[in-house]
């Protein structure tokens, strides 16, 4: 599959799919708890605001295996994902919706990335057209979850990215575009001057 072709073409149905840990925030080794452990990333509230203003609608996508472990509760990682989410409105940029994959990795569910669940999910919720969204994530779990959902997906280097991008098979890397952060992925995707 080749690389997919700059500035992409967006429809009404069309949406903006985002990873949250090494993407929206900084990915802690130690996880984020409490909204006092989050240090969001300003280049990504620039970031959102071009997508904003694009009229695409922005969805975090994000595993937080933390539930299933026994670290946190449900509604503690839901209450710290809206608190990101504030954040990011309280600063313009606007994220319209988040999905939450709260089980381990040694817990079978479809929703957990790799597994395409919640990008289904949220086409099922919202009439998105998966084939005209696209995704940013730091790990190459983000990319296939946007495989399988026949999303176009780009990889940063923040977060985990380095890591994951050295996995890349040569095949990999001639379908997911590998970037700096988000604002660099969203200038390549809207083909917005950098």
């Amino acid at each position: 599959m080749p690389l997919p072709t700059f500035p992409l073409a967006f429809g009404e149905r069309s949406a903006f799919f985002v990873d949250r840990d090494g993407v929206l925030i900084e990915d802690r080794v130690e996880f984020a708890r409490t909204f006092d452990d989050v240090e969001i990333f300003p280049r990504s509230i620039e970031a959102i605001k071009l997508v904003n203003a694009r009229g695409l609608p922005v969805v975090m996508v994000t595993n937080q295996s933390l539930i299933g472990r026994g670290l946190m509760s449900y509604d503690e990682v839901w209450a710290l994902n809206q608190a990101i989410i504030a954040e990011y409105r309280r600063h313009g940029a606007v994220i319209d919706h988040a999905y939450m994959c709260p089980h381990s990795p040694e817990q079978p569910c479809d929703c957990r990335k790799p597994k395409p669940g919640m990008l289904l999910q949220a086409a099922a919720d919202h009439g998105y057209d998966l084939g005209a969204s696209v995704l940013v994530g730091d790990a190459l779990r983000d990319l296939l979850a946007a495989s399988s959902a026949g999303v176009t997906a780009l990889l940063v280097q923040t977060g985990q990215g380095p890591q994951h991008q050295a996995k890349l098979t040569d095949e990999q890397k001639e379908t997911w575009p590998v970037v700096a952060d988000l604002l660099s992925a969203v200038q390549l995707i809207l083909g917005v001057p950098t």
